[in-house]
């Protein structure tokens, strides 16, 4: 049984009548779909997104593939928590494939959020949600999907060509969150990321974040380096200043000028 915190949690499943039913956790709340609405900063948006992409990576891990990964099969509840949601579409067999991974018999989902594998009847698996994943983060820090169309037909032929359309020029997001998403909108899943746990690793990693921390070490290293030489260069001037001063007082202050001091005093 999947249990994750990003995860609608599964309680049954059956059969009655030739119906299925399934038992799930009951999350007060709203989807990603209305919560996308508000007036929510790009980073505000990328920390959801990245908590529905902690949902897929545990998917991912049990050995399911979601298979129809939208904003509106992600849940928000009341109290913020993240949950992916619906996996109607993730019940089917799975077979494994030595060189894919785990993959579907069968192939459906949301024209919208598809993979060209969904879409064209390739391979179905683990990489399949990231181009889903990628789409959805990509609509939520842009205000548009990539690939759009008002028919199934122009969708897929905007898949087919690959082409991403650059994020809008006054976009306050990172470019390198960009580059992110764009690997994982990649035609074919090979040129992918390895798996959902890196891409979401990637989008939590902001490298400019590191090239701070890397900036402040070097400072601090240059700055001890400098007090240390400024420590050093004042002893040895000391240190040099002194020497041979001695012979430069005889006569002046010496042991016999010292003697007739002492004797005037008595």
């Amino acid at each position: 049984m999947l249990s994750h915190p990003n995860v609608v949690h599964v309680y049954d499943a059956g059969v009655v009548h030739e119906r299925i039913y399934v038992v799930m956790e009951c999350v007060l709340g709203s989807s990603l779909t209305g919560w996308l609405e508000g007036p929510h900063t790009w980073k505000r948006r990328l920390d959801v997104l990245i908590e529905a992409g902690r949902g897929l990576v545990s998917v991912h891990e049990a050995g399911l593939i979601h298979c129809d990964f939208k904003p509106g099969n992600v849940m928000i509840d009341d109290a913020g928590r993240v949950k992916v949601a619906d996996f109607g579409l993730a019940r089917y067999s799975l077979v494994e494939d030595s060189s894919a991974g785990p993959r579907l018999r069968r192939v459906a989902g949301t024209p919208a959020y598809m993979s060209p594998e969904q879409h064209f009847g390739g391979a179905v698996g683990p990489y399949s949600d990231q181009f889903s994943f990628a789409i959805t983060v990509y609509e939520a820090l842009y205000g548009f999907r990539p690939f759009e169309g008002d028919t199934w037909k122009k969708i897929q032929e905007k898949v087919k060509r690959g082409s991403v359309p650059p994020p809008p020029a006054n976009s306050p997001v990172p470019r390198w969150i960009h580059r992110i998403v764009l690997r994982g909108l990649s035609l074919y899943p090979e040129e992918r990321w390895p798996s959902m746990e890196a891409m979401v690793s990637a989008l939590e990693h902001d490298p400019r974040r590191a090239r701070l921390r890397a900036l402040g070490l070097t400072s601090l290293v240059v700055a001890a380096s400098a007090a240390s030489y400024g420590i050093a260069a004042t002893q040895l001037t000391e240190d040099t200043v002194c020497q041979g001063l001695e012979g430069e007082l005889e006569g002046v202050w010496d042991s016999g000028a010292k003697r007739r001091v002492e004797e005037a005093f008595s």
